[in-house]
């Protein structure tokens, strides 16, 4: 009840509690709008991509152990060797390198995360260590993007020169059969003209002769060499030239024989670099795909520190120093996990599993065709398996964040009640 005109206690009380709900409902909200998409986003999509792309860095180093790999060149000015293989462990001890650099500077983010606001520099350390790790990543980017140009080249240069074999063997072929048929055609009348000039020669002769010697064995003996002496010797010169031309028919077929056997050969070759450059391309798009997830991720972080530098620099003097805190506070917690949790994930799967895929020997040439396909089932088991631990983790971290960021709002709003005398 009131007195003397005043409000009760009671409901002074009522009015500053409701006060009191509706600033921290105030600061809870803004607090979810700020961090809405860091709040509603899957960190699993992003940081799922570190594991995989190391597998994958694994698959195109088994790409590099195929022996039809050594044998194939690219021609591309702005690629460190013309040698397919050199270049894919390229990209591996480049992508290595990268990982194990973003290891380092994300571990030191969420340690400059703790004295964010403080008037120590750690902000503006954070902001270079972010766009140190980002600058790699976009660097390794450039250099997959261009080998993977050059391979493409390569393919459509493989494919060109495949269909010009395939042209040049079908014409070979059919001069083969030409020449075959050529072939069987002069035996054919070697065969009939010999023959001919044979039965013309002894027809004449018996002819003249027969009434004087009679049929006798002798007698046609005799007539046969009479005839082959006086009528077929036209017959042999010409049979002569004909069987040149045999033996040089028969030559030829040979040589093309040869011929058609590399076509045949070169063929088999071309198939074995088309299926190189096919499962180069297709690891290599992959990794495209991973590592664009991946400067998403560095992005935002980048983008993060940023915005915690320009409110420091910039926000300072017209809050309040609770605000300014407690904005601090806020940031710091976004950075905190989101560090935290790629410093756990690269502890556990990116160092280690590049220490796994060195002791797999992916590079060695002597591998056989099922040693390879151990390999890659190896490598597929490790992608699967830290892809599940590396969800477990971000999502762990990403419910530490939702309450880190409640806890810090409520803890904010708390501090507004008291400098106003609410509570």
């Amino acid at each position: 009840m009131a007195t003397n005109g005043n409000p009760s206690p009671r409901l002074l009380h009522d009015a500053a509690s409701d006060e009191a709900e509706m600033i921290i409902a105030e600061r809870i909200a803004d607090a979810q709008v700020t961090f809405h998409d860091v709040i509603v986003s899957d960190w699993s999509n992003t940081l799922c991509a570190a594991p995989q792309a190391i597998g994958i860095l694994g698959e195109c180093m088994l790409v590099s152990s195929m022996k039809a790999a050594k044998r194939v060149t690219l021609e591309h000015s702005g690629l460190k060797s013309k040698q397919l293989t050199t270049n894919l462990l390229n990209v591996f001890q480049v992508g290595r390198k990268t990982f194990l650099e973003a290891q380092i500077r994300m571990a030191a983010i969420s340690t400059y995360s703790n004295q964010i606001g403080m008037a120590n520099g750690m902000t503006v350390k954070s902001a270079m260590e972010a766009n140190t790790v980002l600058d790699a990543f976009k660097e390794w980017r450039d250099e997959i993007d261009l080998l993977r140009l050059a391979v493409d080249e390569k393919h459509g240069e493989n494919t060109i020169t495949q269909r010009s074999l395939a042209e040049k063997s079908l014409e070979v072929k059919k001069e083969k059969e030409n020449k075959m048929a050529k072939q069987e055609e002069a035996r054919g009348l070697f065969s009939d003209k010999w023959l001919e000039d044979v039965g013309i020669g002894l027809g004449a002769a018996l002819s003249v002769i027969s009434p004087v010697l009679g049929y006798s064995l002798a007698g046609l003996t005799i007539l046969g060499t009479w005839a082959i002496e006086h009528d077929f010797l036209n017959a042999e010169a010409m049979n002569e030239i004909r069987i040149r031309e045999l033996q040089e028919t028969e030559l030829q077929e040979r040589q093309l024989s040869i011929d058609i056997e590399k076509l045949l050969s070169d063929d088999d070759e071309l198939i074995e670099i088309e299926d190189v450059l096919n499962r180069a391309i297709s690891r290599l798009v992959d990794l495209q795909d991973r590592l664009q997830a991946l400067l998403m991720f560095f992005m935002s972080t980048a983008s993060m520190v940023r915005m915690v530098i320009e409110q420091y620099e910039y926000d300072y003097l017209p809050k309040i120093e609770n605000d300014v805190e407690a904005a601090n506070a806020l940031e710091a917690a976004k950075e905190l996990d989101i560090t935290q949790a790629y410093v756990e994930l690269s502890d556990k799967h990116i160092y280690g599993g590049f220490s796994e895929i060195a002791e797999l020997g992916l590079s060695d040439s002597s591998i056989t065709r099922e040693g390879r396909q151990m390999k890659e089932l190896r490598l597929k088991e490790y992608k699967s398996c830290a892809s599940a631990s590396v969800r477990e983790t971000s999502s762990r971290a990403q419910r530490e964040l939702r309450v880190s960021l409640k806890s810090i709002a409520e803890s904010s709003a708390g501090g507004i009640l008291i400098k106003r005398n609410i509570l």
